[in-house]
């Protein structure tokens, strides 16, 4: 899976828990909560051990991250 397709998947599925008539705004705030989940995950990447498999698990979410962003 590429960063964009997990930005997507992640954003998407706080999209689908979201309940409201404002689909713009619904969209805003899954991003905001995909962003907090990515932030959540490379912090506790960060508490691992330096190995080459958390490395890069670590730069793929800052790679999903930007992607979220970019949405």
């Amino acid at each position: 899976m590429t960063p964009k397709e997990k930005a997507l998947e992640l954003r998407d599925k706080y999209f689908n828990i979201l309940n409201g008539d404002n689909l713009h705004l619904n969209y805003l705030i899954a991003e905001k909560c995909a962003v907090f989940y990515v932030d959540e995950v490379v912090k506790e990447l960060f508490e691992l051990p330096r190995i080459p498999y958390n490395i890069e698990r670590t730069w793929f979410y800052r790679k999903v991250k930007q992607e979220i962003e970019n949405l």
